[in-house]
């Protein structure tokens, strides 16, 4: 995988934070905790059975579901016999379910044991509820955990909004751009703060020129999000508008509202949508529909695709473009795992004392990672620039197949 960080520079209180104070025997390789305060807490965490490791970073940890409940991750490395005797102790806190914090997660427990990270991972899904993150750093404090890494932009949000201040280190994964979203004044600025942030975001600014590229005549862009999403709005949706707005391209909005919703919405709003921007470029040649990270959009580009005829499909996340036909076209953007990793370096540094949390920039990662379908791109006759080929992280061929995956050209059988 090529270098791309430039730096821009936590029923039962299923907690991630174990009691760590009293363990079986080291043969087992497993550790009875003290759960008498979590129990009397009634609180239920949601189900983490989804959360699929990929089978070659998996063969280096033990992964178990804690003996008194199945709602929170115990992972540590299969070499470590001894709970006792790991490292640290690390917390992530989750706030859904979703397929990026298994990318995010995967990417972490890769790059700890690359770097022989010695340390007791433990994962909880808080569902969105601020009392549930309230119990996890309690116990986290009392239990002296060394770090929390959160995974998404709720859960980094509430941390933010109640814990930003603690003793207890955190950093951030998987999500938007804290600046834009009014958390923090500076990207590089040193903060007197126990976070250290990194965003999915790529400066608006450098998409625009990655899209002008493809389209230097661009008159007509129809904008699909979930207006609901709140961090989707504050750091894509508005901004994207306001620099369009300056550059004289047209918006055509077509938001959803929810993931349950958003096919029948798309089916509607999509062909009356082409028919606007007919209207505004009768040939259709300097339009494009671009794709925001709302999950309730990306997770529907069958539907997308379905009724955007020959008009070009962009995303700004990376994850949209995909093996087969259902797939954007291109998207330049952040890639999950891209993100985790840079936000597992920021964990590594701090665990290992190197550097305080508050003084790091806000990692951002430029270039951005581009990925490019080229089944579909022949389907609807678009041309792709040699630029994005030459420097395009993922690159799908004229089957759908990837033949190129972070930045490693694939050999085909």
């Amino acid at each position: 995988m090529k270098n791309k960080y430039l730096v821009q520079n936590i029923s039962l209180l299923v907690i991630a934070v174990l009691s760590f104070t009293t363990f079986v025997s080291a043969a087992a390789g497993t550790a009875d905790f003290s759960q008498k305060k979590i129990v009397q807490s009634g609180n239920v965490f949601s189900d983490l059975s989804w959360m699929d490791i990929d089978p070659n970073v998996k063969a280096h940890w033990t992964i178990n579901s804690h003996p008194k409940n199945d709602n929170w991750l115990q992972i540590h490395p299969k070499s470590i016999s001894n709970l006792d005797s790991v490292d640290y102790r690390v917390i992530i806190s989750i706030s859904k379910r979703s397929k990026s914090y298994v990318l995010a997660l995967t990417k972490l427990l890769e790059v700890f044991n690359n770097q022989k990270i010695s340390a007791l991972i433990s994962v909880i899904n808080i569902n969105k509820k601020e009392n549930l993150l309230d119990e996890v750093m309690h116990y986290a404090k009392e239990s002296s955990v060394d770090l929390v890494v959160s995974m998404g932009s709720q859960s980094e949000a509430l941390l933010h909004k109640n814990y930003r201040n603690g003793s207890i280190p955190i950093v951030t994964s998987t999500n938007k751009d804290p600046v834009l979203l009014g958390q923090i004044e500076s990207y590089t600025a040193p903060r007197k703060s126990n976070m250290a942030y990194t965003s999915l975001n790529v400066p608006l600014s450098i998409q625009m020129q990655y899209l002008e590229l493809l389209k230097p005549n661009l008159k007509v862009i129809g904008l699909m999000y979930n207006k609901n999403h709140t961090a989707v709005m504050g750091t894509e949706v508005t901004p994207t508008k306001e620099l369009l707005k300056q550059q004289g391209i047209d918006v055509i909005d077509i938001a959803v509202t929810d993931s349950k919703t958003a096919i029948d919405t798309l089916t509607i709003r999509i062909p009356n949508a082409l028919k606007e921007m007919q209207k505004l470029d009768p040939g259709l040649n300097n339009s494009i529909f671009w794709v925001t990270s709302s999950t309730a959009i990306f997770s529907n580009i069958e539907t997308v695709n379905k009724y955007t005829e020959r008009v070009p499909v962009i995303a700004g996340i990376p994850n949209a473009v995909a093996t087969g036909e259902n797939s954007a076209v291109i998207a330049f953007g952040v890639d999950r795992r891209t993100n985790a990793h840079q936000a597992t370096l920021y964990a590594i540094d701090i665990l290992k004392g190197r550097k305080k949390p508050g003084n790091f920039p806000v990692g951002i990662i430029t270039p951005p990672d581009i990925s490019i379908n080229f089944l579909v791109a022949k389907k609807i006759g678009l041309k792709i620039p040699f630029f994005y080929i030459e420097n395009a992280t993922f690159i799908y061929d004229y089957t759908g197949q990837v033949v190129r995956d972070f930045g490693e050209n694939l050999v085909i059988h």
